[in-house]
């Protein structure tokens, strides 16, 4: 198996394994650009190692959970680009002219 083939595959295993989060208080995240979503990982990081020394556990849950979904929506979208990244490579390795 090339590394080209092992990217793809592992990248489509995680692209097909993302599980659907849902919360009420979290609008589609599609919409946000990168650095966005890395800001507001940060955030929300900070908001749970401070909640943590307070001792908020309920907050903790909460916390944890806007924080993974906003980072698989980071991995989400790194997949896809390495899939199209690595898409135009084979293009250009297949060409015979």
């Amino acid at each position: 198996m090339s590394g080209v083939t092992v990217v793809n595959w592992y990248s489509s295993i995680i692209l097909d394994s993302f599980p659907k989060m849902f919360s009420p208080l979290v609008d589609d995240l599609s919409h946000l650009k990168d650095n966005e979503v890395e800001d507001k990982i940060l955030e929300l990081s900070k908001k749970y190692f401070v909640a943590q020394r307070l001792g908020k556990t309920e907050m903790l849950t909460q916390l944890a959970t806007f924080v993974i979904m906003y980072k698989q929506e980071m991995s989400k979208r790194n997949a896809i680009r390495l899939n199209q990244q690595l898409d135009g490579d084979l293009g250009q390795l297949i060409n015979v002219d």
